[in-house]
């Protein structure tokens, strides 16, 4: 048995299935929008605790090729869980992207579920990903699970 992570989205984003054991979900289109907004849940397999979770993570957005700006790093202990949230941005095709990054060691599973979007669009976003992550859940099961609103 594993973990399996799940949280709920908006129901009128729409999923993304083509990589396989990562749920993403993504914003309707809008005309004119500069960076479509995403939410991403991954899980893996660890026996370290939190902390180095989160400095790998972060290692892994600095090194990413990105030039990625971390902006904050907090413990946030969201569900009771150890966990870390990491905010960090970078320059994407047309506008500076902003990514709220939460992480959490669950049992011997790191879960990860990020959210990115314009800086344009952050402040109507903050909140959508905030909502999001106070429906994650886990439960012990064979797969990462998928739900939507």
């Amino acid at each position: 048995m594993t973990i399996s992570a799940s949280v709920r989205v908006p129901g009128d984003w729409s999923l993304d299935d083509s990589l396989p054991g990562t749920f993403v979900a993504l914003a309707p289109e809008l005309e004119g929008a500069l960076f479509r907004p995403t939410i991403v849940l991954t899980s893996a397999p660890t026996s370290e605790p939190v902390h180095v979770v989160s400095s790998e993570a972060i290692a892994s957005i600095l090194a990413s090729g990105l030039r990625a700006q971390v902006l904050s790093v907090t413990a946030e202990g969201l569900h009771g869980l150890s966990d870390r949230s990491i905010e960090y941005g970078y320059d994407g095709d047309r506008t500076w992207i902003c990514v709220r990054h939460w992480l959490a060691v669950v049992e011997d599973q790191q879960v990860h579920v990020t959210g990115s979007c314009a800086v344009e669009d952050f402040d109507d976003f903050g909140p959508v990903f905030r909502s999001v992550l106070a429906t994650f859940q886990t439960e012990q099961t064979s797969s990462q699970g998928q739900h939507r609103e």
